[in-house]
Order: C-alpha cells, then structure tokens, then sequence
C-alpha cells in the first residue's frame, strides 16, 4: 500500500506502516477478487502500490474499489477512442483514401544516398500504430491500435495489398536505375582511372603514383588532373566556403560568365555558374559576387574553383 501520510494520522494510524491484515475467509467473494486484482500487479512492480486514508482493511477495500472504477473508466475511453479511430479507417477505406510518402532505397539496412522513390498509402488517421515507421499513439495504457488490427476489422486486406505490390514495382524500378548508375559509375571510374594513368605516365610528378599504387593513388592523380587543368586566377572553394547561386545577375555578371566559359573552352570537363560565395555562416548581405567553375576529372571526381567579379575583384 501507499499510506496517505495525512489521513493516516489524522484517522489515528502510523503512515510508516505499508501494510494491512488481511482475513481473505472474511471476505466476501467480491472483495477477494479486488485484492486477487491488485495483488498480481503489486507483485510484478515493488513502485506499484494502492493509496490508502487508513490502515484497515476497509479504507483498503475502499481504495481498490476506487481503481476498480478508474481502471473501467479508462478502458472505456480507450474503447470509445478506438471505435472512433475504426470508424475513421472505415471511411478511409469507403473512399480509398491515399497519401503519398518518400521513402528511400535501402540496401543491406542502409538508405542508399540519392534514391528514393514516392509510395502511395492509406491515408489512415494518426493515432493509428503505424509499425513501418516505428510510430505509435498509446491510447490510455492500453496497447495501440496497429494498423493491421484496423485493416482485419474493417476488412481491407486487398486493397492494403494492391498498394503494396505498386509500391514493390516502384521500389524495384528504383532499385534498377540505382544498379545502372552503380554500372555507369564503375565502367566511368575504370575508364577514366586509364585516362589518368596515361596522362600520369607523361608526367614526372605522378609518374611514380601510377607504378607505386600505394594508398588512395587514385585520387591521388584525379587531385593531380584537377589542378593541372584549373583555370588561372581561381581558388579552390574549401568546405570553410558557402557558395549559392545567383539568381539576379548583372551586365558586369554576366560578362564575366562569358569571359570564364572562354577561359574554360581549353578545360577537357567543366562547367561555369554565377554565384554568391562566403564563409559558411555568413549572412546573405555578406556574401560577394563571384564566377564557379567546376573541373571534373575523368573518373568523375570534380573539385569547384571561384574567383570574385567586377570591381570586388
């Protein structure tokens, strides 16, 4: 028990005293079934305990009798909330009611970087568990109301089942086009990588790269490739630098796109933009003017170059 340390002393009785005798022959067959109802919780939970005003047996049948009812009260709640959230997926179903929702591709447990595709799904109410994505509503202290409760009481397995198949079809599209981009970036990457060995071999500073292959030589030579091929006057944008585009060039910006893409004509890969550049928390009136180019190298490795435009220079 819990004793109420007031009423207890109030009614005569040591609040240090947690316990009651209990007769159970002297009990009447309701009575019995108050304590066999709070006896098997108390058990299992030594925090769990009844508030009780007196240490007698019956302020404690009076404190189980007021749990009783609260226990009822609450389960009817549940039971109105649950109704109602049936009544909500009934209706949901009368009218095939969709959401559609993101979702990524996922390989071995992780999400594939740059995959996703769009699922369509029942457009359930929120307080229902949807288990898919580890959300739940507990509706008093009763378990949840899982969706696949709801799909068996309001008989919409099939049509829970056709949006699943369309949903598979267009996890497994995606899941081609990520293996075609996978086989397009590994034919790229062996190409380009006999790209950079030839250009190596003529090369006195990455000759010994291409005949050693010791660590990272790769990007060891695309580091290489890129900074040969930079145009002059640009600096590499480091990952201390924002860079956005800009939106609303002027003449003077758009001359100077110009005069970098003329530059650029010699560069094997590159691609020239306007932009605002600064420091990455920088505020938007504090970034400068500036002209991009980003140098790609045969494997598809790319570093971004900029230089700032106009007067600013």
């Amino acid at each position: 028990m819990k004793p109420d340390p007031h009423a207890y002393i109030r009614n005569g009785y040591n609040p240090a005293v947690d316990t009651v005798p209990v007769d159970l022959r002297l009990l009447a067959a309701e009575d019995r079934d108050l304590v066999a109802d709070y006896y098997e919780p108390a058990i299992r939970s030594v925090g769990f305990r009844v508030p009780v005003a007196a240490g007698t047996v019956e302020a404690l049948l009076t404190s189980l009798r007021d749990r009783r009812r609260e226990l009822e009260a609450r389960q009817r709640e549940i039971d109105r909330q649950r109704a109602e959230l049936i009544t909500q997926a009934r209706d949901v179903f009368d009218k095939r009611s969709t959401r559609t929702e993101k979702k990524w591709l996922h390989l071995d447990g992780k999400a594939a970087a740059g995959f996703s595709y769009e699922v369509v799904v029942p457009d359930w109410p929120e307080d229902i568990d949807d288990e898919s994505r580890g959300r739940g509503i507990v509706l008093g202290h009763g378990p949840n109301l899982s969706i696949a409760d709801v799909v068996h009481k309001i008989g919409a397995a099939a049509w829970v089942a056709e949006l699943a198949a369309l949903n598979e079809e267009r996890r497994l599209a995606t899941r081609v086009n990520y293996d075609r981009q996978i086989a397009q970036e590994k034919a790229q990457l062996e190409a380009g990588t006999k790209i950079l060995c030839a250009w190596a071999l003529t090369r006195e500073d990455a000759r010994a790269i291409v005949e050693n292959r010791a660590g990272k030589w790769v990007r060891k030579l695309e580091d290489l490739w890129i900074e040969a091929h930079a145009p002059a006057g640009y600096e590499a944008l480091n990952r201390a630098m924002h860079f956005v585009p800009n939106n609303e060039p002027t003449q003077v910006d758009l001359e100077a796109l110009k005069a970098a893409e003329a530059v650029c004509d010699g560069i094997v890969i590159a691609d020239v933009q306007l932009g605002l550049v600064g420091g990455v928390r920088a505020r938007p009136e504090n970034l400068r003017k500036a002209v991009a180019v980003m140098v790609t190298a045969p494997t598809g490795y790319c570093c971004t170059f900029w230089r700032r435009i106009g007067s600013e220079q």
